[in-house]
């Protein structure tokens, strides 16, 4: 139901960026030359048919309403193969199979319309103080768990939730701690596990919202729009398809940096803001950087560091750092969203201001209607 809703203004955004490819926006390619053909590698094209799954997660994919106390979510477990880049990154594709394909581990289910196994996970909204269950459904081929850093003890679950393929584990837990909170894969809850199954895709956010009242953040969240952006580091073996564990440890930068999956997820699927109302984007991180999260063309009115909502946030922060394995929100004053013009290819840019992030793929848009 939700991806009608997008699809009009997806519509509406590849218009506007198809007037880059006739030259009706010579400032933007002149001053974004570096990342104006990564733009051209997706943008106006539609994911290639020739894949049963797009991986990507839709960033207005967020629950509205916490779950109620007493709550089950369930959660799954998938291996998928899949679309991850065009082959020349920068160039045309038509999903004819000679693009960058990527063995993923994703988690499906969850609270919101879309439960396919998407990266990231599920976007999970609970209330401080208030008691979930967690049933974990192993669909895969290996050994899958679930650690939530929301959650005290039994290693954020991960020592209960541990499921053999085919398994379906349970676990209780109380939400006691408000915050924004990044969810992960510990596979067999070795080192190697976690950082095999983070660099394939198994990850989330679960926000704790806090009960007290005065906390800023609840305060701007009132009719505000919410979104889900997650930095992923990605070593691939091009002989595999699947994590490059040596180049990893080498110390050697990764073959990609995607937001939500893949290359061109937030292009495809841009935010999708409204002038006069607030956004406020929940951003985690998982691999060895440390994201430096900007949005050309706009400041951040809030910052809430490190995912503390209760504390006072920042204030007009030009370009703020996501903690690995960790993850923030930052908010946008309504009243300075100005509307996308379509003419002179006016876009709001979100990428990871390290430079070889985005020139990797860490780039999206930002759309206000």
């Amino acid at each position: 139901m939700y991806r009608k809703y997008v699809n009009a203004f997806l519509v509406v955004s590849f218009i506007t960026l198809g007037l880059f490819f006739t030259g009706a926006s010579k400032v933007f390619a002149e001053h974004y030359a570096d990342i104006y053909p990564l733009v051209g590698a997706s943008v106006g094209t539609p994911y290639p048919s020739s894949y049963s799954v797009d991986i990507a997660r839709d960033p207005n994919d967020v629950p509205s309403t916490p779950l109620p106390d007493g709550a089950t979510v369930e959660i799954t477990a998938d291996e998928v193969l899949t679309y991850l880049a065009p082959k020349d990154f920068a160039g045309d594709w038509a999903g004819d199979g000679s693009d960058v394909e990527f063995r993923y581990f994703a988690f499906g289910g969850g609270q919101t319309l879309v439960t396919e196994p998407k990266v990231p996970g599920p976007f999970i909204r609970v209330k401080q103080g208030n008691t979930v269950t967690v049933n974990f459904i192993n669909n895969g081929s290996e050994t899958h768990s679930i650690d939530l850093h929301a959650v005290i003890g039994k290693k954020g679950g991960g020592a209960v939730l541990m499921a053999a393929p085919g398994e379906t584990k349970s676990f209780t837990f109380v939400a006691g701690n408000p915050g924004i909170y990044v969810y992960h894969c510990v596979g067999m809850g070795m080192p190697h596990g976690i950082a095999h199954h983070e660099n394939n895709g198994m990850f989330g956010l679960i926000l704790v919202e806090p009960h007290s009242k005065r906390s800023v953040w609840k305060k701007k969240l009132h009719n505000a729009k919410e979104f889900y952006v997650f930095e992923q580091d990605i070593y691939r073996d091009s002989k595999t398809n699947d994590f490059d564990e040596d180049s990893m440890l080498s110390g050697k930068s990764p073959d990609y940096v995607v937001y939500n999956g893949r290359v061109g997820a937030l292009v495809d699927y841009p935010l999708l803001a409204t002038a006069g109302t607030n956004a406020i984007i929940y951003h985690g991180a998982a691999g060895q950087s440390i994201p430096s999260f900007h949005i050309i063309g706009e400041i951040f009115d809030w910052v809430w560091d490190q995912g503390d909502l209760t504390s006072h946030p920042l204030l007009n922060v030009q370009t703020t750092l996501v903690p690995s394995s960790g993850a923030i929100a930052v908010g946008l004053k309504g009243s300075d969203l100005i509307p996308t013009d379509l003419g002179s290819g006016d876009l709001n840019i979100l990428v990871d201001h390290a430079l070889p992030g985005f020139r990797k793929g860490a780039l999206g848009l930002m759309i206000v209607q």
